[in-house]
């Protein structure tokens, strides 16, 4: 992050430092988990969490913002203006994220040939689940299989 400002007229920019441990993580996925459910007992359950510990990850929040997030009422909870806002700036912060993992997914992606050597029998019973899950995983590279008797796969090899 970068900001500005400006001394003497002069215009400087300086670094913004964001400190990760205030809010971690955890904190803002039961928050949009609870935003999307409406309610604590159902974000609790697709987070596979307790109740009270839900509900300590949005007190937390809360507290780290210093600002309410949610309506509570006997229906559930609902979000306040904020929380809209920081609902819907979290959501895209974490869509960016999982588009910066999957390109870098793609720069490691695996190319070239794969040669494996295989008896009979291996070949014919367990290679082929292996070479299925492997082109699942790294479709750009090539499957190349060598069968034969044991000892001619150990002596090649």
């Amino acid at each position: 992050m970068v900001g500005v400002s400006t001394q003497l007229g002069r215009c400087v920019l300086k670094r913004l430092v964001v400190d990760l441990n205030r809010i971690p993580s955890i904190l803002l996925q039961t928050f949009l988990t609870v935003a999307e459910a409406g309610q604590i007992s159902e974000a609790a359950r697709r987070l596979h969490l307790s109740q009270p510990a839900v509900t300590g990850h949005i007190r937390r929040l809360e507290a780290n913002l210093e600002t309410t997030l949610f309506i509570r009422s006997a229906n559930g909870v609902s979000l306040t203006e904020r929380g809209a806002h920081l609902r819907e700036r979290v959501q895209d912060v974490f869509a960016e994220l999982e588009q910066i993992l999957r390109e870098l997914d793609r720069t490691r992606e695996v190319s070239g040939t794969l040669t494996l050597a295989a008896s009979t029998t291996v070949a014919r019973y367990f290679v082929p689940k292996i070479f299925l899950r492997f082109h699942h995983y790294h479709p750009a590279a090539a499957l190349h299989l060598i069968v034969g008797n044991t000892e001619a796969v150990l002596r090649d090899v």
